[in-house]
């Protein structure tokens, strides 16, 4: 291990970076805290390879390490309840949503033409050929958008094949991916923005992405699987609704549930929950957890 300066507090960011934080630690001094983000002995169950090779992996330092670390966190109170029971933890980890800085945009009402807008990384996991093969089943005011980087090769090709197939009736643009800075102002110009989880493990059932705020900060109206975490953000908020399974029917049925009238309510709330569901909140969260592994080295941060 190369030498590095004493710290009082290790971060730990996701499971492959855990041991090396506790080494340092025996070596350094200092705490621990371990950002498990996800779930992560769960995280891409539905990948075979994934599967048979990396998640022993991934279960093995996690049994051996977590224990070990001073602070937990993760991304949503579900995956958080989790962790604690998987791993008998005496203190359940705390929450910090995975939440953008703030944003401010301005309403824009529904068009002509409703644009729903997935926008991540493009690949398998995602119900991307579900959410394809349900726009027969649209209506014809919308079109769909499909924006970011390939997760596996071969795969967007694999989407193109879908559309070619089922010839649908309404736009379907495969987008390429915009800079990361870049991703919310682009976002906002869509009117719905949708994610769909297949319900196969603990990860997905509690599930809080990233790209549900990043909606929400670019204004948009939300349609989400009805997995617990992501619920009771439409149920707070009401800004949305929800897809009630990962199938082209169930998906069609949601996004056919949003008229002009309410996608404009929900897209109203989304600006307006943005005003405490931004990092400038959320990091306070953050910084407590800091504070109580390592009080002196946050002693000046306010």
């Amino acid at each position: 291990m190369a030498d590095v300066g004493a710290a009082d507090l290790w971060i730990a960011n996701d499971w492959d970076m855990l041991p090396i934080a506790l080494a340092l630690k025996a070596k350094k001094g200092g705490k621990v805290l371990y950002d498990s983000h996800e779930y992560a002995v769960e995280q891409f169950v539905g990948n075979a390879g994934w599967r048979h090779f990396k998640q022993p992996l991934v279960k093995a330092v996690e049994r051996d390490c977590i224990r070990k670390a001073d602070a937990v966190s993760s991304v949503s109170p579900g995956l958080c309840s989790a962790l604690q029971v998987r791993y008998g933890l005496a203190r359940t980890p705390t929450c910090i949503r995975n939440i953008p800085q703030y944003q401010k945009f301005e309403f824009r009402p529904c068009g002509q033409n409703i644009t729903v807008l997935y926008q991540g990384v493009v690949g398998p996991g995602r119900a991307l050929e579900e959410i394809i093969i349900s726009t027969p089943l649209w209506r014809n005011d919308y079109r769909l958008v499909i924006r970011g980087p390939e997760g596996t090769t071969g795969y967007i090709d694999r989407l193109k094949n879908i559309i070619d197939t089922i010839r649908p009736v309404i736009e379907i643009e495969i987008a390429p991916p915009v800079p990361f800075d870049e991703m919310i102002a682009k976002a906002h110009e869509a009117d719905i923005g949708i994610m769909a989880l297949p319900d196969w493990s603990i990860h997905n059932q509690y599930a809080l992405p990233n790209k549900v705020f990043e909606y929400m900060m670019a204004g948009l109206a939300l349609c989400v699987s009805n997995h617990a975490d992501m619920a009771n953000i439409l149920a707070y908020y009401r800004n949305g609704t929800l897809i009630e399974a990962c199938t082209p029917a169930s998906i069609a049925n949601a996004v056919n549930s949003m008229d002009a009238e309410k996608i404009d309510a929900s897209k109203h709330a989304s600006l307006q929950a943005t005003q405490t569901l931004n990092w400038e909140v959320e990091q306070a969260a953050f910084l407590a957890i800091c504070r109580l592994c390592a009080p002196e080295c946050l002693a000046t941060v306010r």
